[in-house]
C-alpha cells in the first residue's frame, strides 16, 4: 500500500521521520520506491528529496497537479491518504479546499484506497468543518480533559453504536493505542 500525507503545522519533520522509521520502514526508501508521498503545504520541509511535494514554494505543484504525480507514481498500489486539514487553510480558500476534496474522490480514489481527513472544527469556519464532516462515511471526535485523559467518540459510522465514548491509552507497543470504556467497575474495560 502506498501512503500519502499532510502533516500538521505543528508536526516538526525529525519527529515524523522517526515515526515513519520506528513503525512504518526507512522513510527514504519508501519515498525512492513510491510508496510514501509527503505533501508540504507548511513549507518546512527539505525539497532535496523525491515525492516530498510543495504546494506553498511552486506553482506547478498544486494540489491537483501534486495528487495527479502521487497518483501516477503509486502506480496500482492501494493508497492510504492522511489529510491534515488545517495544513491547507494558509494556502486554499475554502471554496478551494471544497474543490480539491471532490477533485481527489473523483480523480484519485479507487475502490480499495483509505483517505482520513483530520481537523479541528474550532480553526476554520463552521460551513467548511461541516462540509468535511457531511462528506465523510465516518466521523471522530476526540479530546482531553482537565485530568489529561483522552476519549473519542463515534459521531458517524455506517455500523457502530452512534455516540459510543472511550478512553484513549497510548502503548509503547502496536497497536500503540487502545481504546477502552471508560474507568468504571472491575472488569468493565
Amino acid at each position: 500500500m502506498a501512503v500519502t500525507i499532510v502533516p500538521p503545522v505543528e508536526l516538526p519533520p525529525k519527529r515524523l521521520r522517526e515515526i515513519i522509521d520506528e513503525r512504518v520502514g526507512d522513510m527514504d526508501a519508501l519515498l525512492n520506491d513510491d510508496r510514501f508521498f509527503l505533501v508540504d503545504f507548511a513549507d518546512i520541509w527539505e525539497n532535496t528529496r523525491r515525492n516530498v511535494f510543495k504546494p506553498a514554494e511552486h506553482e506547478d505543484e498544486g494540489p491537483e497537479a501534486v495528487f495527479r504525480t502521487i497518483d501516477e507514481r503509486r502506480g496500482d498500489r492501494e493508497m492510504l491518504s492522511v489529510i491534515n486539514v488545517e495544513a491547507q487553510l494558509p494556502l486554499l480558500t475554502d471554496d478551494e479546499l471544497r474543490q480539491v476534496r471532490f477533485w481527489e474522490e473523483e480523480n484519485l480514489y479507487l475502490p480499495g484506497d483509505t483517505s482520513l481527513y483530520l481537523f479541528n472544527p474550532e480553526t476554520m469556519s463552521d460551513r467548511l468543518s461541516a462540509f468535511y464532516a457531511n462528506a465523510a462515511w465516518q466521523t471522530v471526535s476526540t479530546w482531553i480533559d482537565d485530568r489529561g485523559l483522552q476519549y473519542i467518540k463515534l459521531e458517524k459510522s455506517p455500523a457502530g453504536f452512534l455516540g459510543s465514548t472511550r478512553l484513549v491509552e497510548y502503548l509503547d507497543e502496536r497497536p500503540y493505542m487502545r481504546v477502552q470504556q471508560p474507568p468504571g467497575p472491575e472488569g468493565s474495560n
